[in-house]
């Protein structure tokens, strides 16, 4: 167990760390998806105390958070393994810090950039394929190989239950990369 003195956690902010560099990030408003980017790599919207529903740009503090994220990420590097996600906040000085690291594959994507994260994807199409040395397997993101069965542009994926909808392809050697939304799954039929 960890303990330490109360913080007050301002402007929480998620990166994605895929290869060990960040790629993109948004502030951790519960409201946002990725339908919600306006076209920045790091959304600079964010709010002072999560779920206040008071939403603000801050395009000097994302600049900030890409900068720490950039030096964590290589502080860190060999000691994390694969995809993973990196929430910040601002403590009262103004001072970045990260508050955790989490999988990517269960991690909320608020307003972030999904072309940059499906690029970062496609060019490290390694990162999302299932480790033999570990049980674990990417959930919201995944990476497969040709041959899958196809049904009317939508694919089952083989690491969960969850129905794949394309939602933009990369190709990297016989991958494809696939965004999954958790719905029920449509029954499939051979085509």
């Amino acid at each position: 167990m960890l303990v330490q003195q109360r913080v007050r956690m301002r402007y929480e902010y998620r990166m994605q760390v895929i290869g060990g560099e960040p790629v993109c990030g948004a502030g951790c408003i519960e409201r946002f998806t990725p339908a919600d980017n306006r076209g920045n790599r790091y959304d600079p919207r964010m709010e002072e105390t999560r779920n206040s529903g008071r939403i603000e740009s801050h395009p000097d503090i994302a600049r900030l958070y890409e900068q720490f994220a950039h030096e964590a990420a290589h502080a860190i590097r060999g000691e994390v393994e694969g995809p993973y996600v990196m929430d910040l906040y601002l403590d009262d000085a103004g001072r970045p810090h990260v508050i955790e690291l989490n999988p990517q594959s269960n991690s909320g994507l608020y307003a972030l950039d999904m072309d940059a994260l499906l690029t970062a994807i496609g060019n490290n199409p390694a990162q999302f394929m299932p480790d033999p040395k570990r049980t674990a397997t990417p959930g919201c993101l995944g990476v497969r190989g040709g041959g899958d069965l196809t049904v009317s542009g939508y694919r089952r994926s083989p690491f969960s239950d969850s129905l794949c909808i394309q939602k933009k392809r990369l190709q990297g050697r016989k991958h494809e990369v696939v965004e999954l939304r958790h719905q029920r799954p449509a029954p499939i039929r051979k085509p």
